[in-house]
């Protein structure tokens, strides 16, 4: 969506962002990859950024399996990977449930490939997963400057529970800020808002 429209930002980072940081980080420190993506839009961004990365790298892509949401037995497709033999998987779903269960059934057919994932290292889901324990995320940083650690607190104090992506709760909560500034200082003037 970026560049859609000079009315449209973002305040946090694409998804062409994480597959690029994601593809660099492999190229330079291994020779193969296989690539597990589910078939999300979201997803699917992540994966095809990733794999013009890669190839311009030239990282040997030597399998690349998109599976549906709906899945929840990956062994056919990590017995397949495995018959490949990369040095790195890189696990790429829209959720981070889908991250432990492939790891777990990974794990189990002794694939013993690095796994590499996307944004979902922070997410609590995962704090206490053996099976991702070694695998490397990309994420985006956590809310440790003063308004961050205020925002967490009262997210905190109205909801009982901590923002399951810190990143995005601040993200959203600084959007409606950046809004307010920016109708303060130019009013109802929409060119000037922009």
């Amino acid at each position: 969506l970026s560049g859609i429209s000079k009315y449209f930002f973002r305040n946090n980072p694409s998804d062409a962002l994480s597959g690029t940081l994601l593809a660099d980080y492999v190229a330079e420190n291994y020779k193969s990859v296989a690539i597990m993506s589910e078939q999300t839009d979201y997803a699917q961004g992540v994966k095809e950024v990733f794999i013009q990365e890669a190839q311009k790298k030239n990282l040997n892509i030597v399998d690349i399996e998109d599976f549906d949401s709906k899945t929840t037995d990956f062994r056919s497709i990590l017995t397949k990977i495995k018959s490949k033999n990369p040095d790195v998987v890189l696990i790429n779903p829209q959720t981070a449930e889908k991250i432990g269960k492939i790891a777990k059934q990974a794990k189990n057919i002794d694939l013993k490939a690095l796994f590499v994932g996307n944004l979902f290292g922070t997410d609590k889901i995962l704090h206490n997963d053996i099976n991702v324990e070694g695998m490397i995320f990309y994420d985006n940083t956590g809310l440790t400057t003063d308004k961050g650690k205020e925002f967490l607190s009262k997210y905190k104090q109205a909801y009982n529970v901590d923002p399951s992506f810190t990143f995005y709760g601040g993200a959203s909560y600084d959007s409606i800020y950046l809004l307010s500034q920016a109708i303060s200082s130019a009013g109802d003037n929409t060119d000037k808002v922009a």
